[in-house]
């Protein structure tokens, strides 16, 4: 089973237990009136409502699935985050919009409309490596920062090349250099000239801090090296 597909599959389960709330009578006296009366006669009136525990339970499970399996950046949690405001997690509203929007999310991997759920993973790990990088510089390490971000930058063009049908190993069978992966990915239409050209500038840096060429770089180049290869990872996804 494919990344997507075991998406699917826990979308859908947790669509059926945010289907499964279970109701309880609950008897309301009737309330006496400043002037002696009771509004409804003498005793009480019995409600049939939904368990509280059980709305609780359904709407935080609807959100977790929402949070998990939404792409960063799209409407569907700033709505939930709203509707769970507005409502609060006790409320059989509040579970039927969020039932509505999971179903819609289920509706847009199903059909393939967003981005499939292996390029939100590349990416989120990616950037864990990238942020751990950044704090590497930040503590004055700048080399282990470079050779760290350039792996990130060498994985990526090699999912990038997996993504455009570009050959990961040569005539020889041996893997391909990240710059002739770089060349071949510009063919393909991957992306243009001018980020090729971004790409080649970074992977100079890359080789230089893998193979030790530490005086060759500064800080500030790393820092500018760590945020270009982030830029690459969030505006061409594999």
């Amino acid at each position: 089973m494919s990344p997507s597909q075991m998406v699917v599959e826990q979308i859908k389960a947790a669509l059926r237990e945010g289907e499964v709330v279970r109701t309880e009578s609950r008897e309301v006296p009737h309330v006496r009136t400043a002037l002696g009366r009771s509004s409804g006669g003498r005793g009480s009136d019995t409600y049939v409502l939904k368990s509280d525990e059980d709305l609780a339970r359904a709407i935080t499970v609807l959100r977790s699935a929402l949070s998990k399996y939404a792409p960063k950046g799209s409407p569907y949690h700033s709505q939930a985050q709203a509707v769970v405001d507005k409502s609060g997690i006790s409320n059989d509203h509040s579970r039927k919009q969020l039932l509505g929007m999971l179903k819609a999310l289920l509706f847009e991997y199903e059909s393939g409309s967003l981005s499939s759920i292996e390029e939100i993973v590349h990416a989120d790990v990616f950037s864990d490596f990238l942020e751990m990088s950044r704090h590497l510089l930040e503590k004055g390490f700048k080399d282990p920062a470079a050779v760290l971000a350039g792996g990130v930058l060498e994985q990526h063009l090699r999912k990038l090349a997996q993504k455009h049908g570009v050959d990961l190993r040569g005539e020889d069978d041996k893997p391909r250099k990240a710059q002739a992966i770089n060349d071949d990915l510009a063919k393909a239409g991957a992306y243009g000239g001018d980020v090729q050209k971004e790409v080649t500038a970074r992977l100079a840096l890359r080789n230089q801090a893998a193979h030790g060429e530490w005086e060759k770089y500064q800080h500030a180049q790393v820092s500018i090296f760590i945020d270009g290869i982030a830029l690459l990872v969030q505006r061409f996804p594999a």
